[in-house]
């Protein structure tokens, strides 16, 4: 991957981030104020996990639909929709993940 490419997910990811971001921000902080039990936390992971993949499905999805045309320009740049979503996501949870870290919660 060149340059070009890594500021064009960038760019590509200012654009979800709004609507991402909060929503795993969301989710974790219901989730993580009901865990009472170590078992309980697995559990909670677990379900954090899938519920985020699921959210973002629905959440690409729906960029998909109203945005489906300007893919073009990532597309010129060598990325196909598989690989920019990828990125975006990959992207997403680790800076969730950064955020739960460094917020201690």
């Amino acid at each position: 991957m060149d340059v070009r490419q890594l500021r064009a997910i960038g760019f590509f990811y200012r654009q979800l981030c709004p609507v991402t971001l909060p929503v795993s921000i969301l989710l974790w902080s219901l989730g993580r104020s009901r865990v009472e039990s170590p078992d309980s936390y697995q559990f909670f992971l677990t379900a954090f996990v899938w519920l985020r993949i699921l959210l973002q499905l629905i959440i690409y999805y729906l960029h998909r639909l109203l945005n489906g045309n300007h893919l073009t320009f990532y597309q010129n740049l060598g990325l196909s929709e598989g690989k920019l979503y990828l990125s975006a996501s990959l992207t997403d949870a680790l800076v969730c993940l950064l955020l739960i870290h460094f917020t201690g919660y």
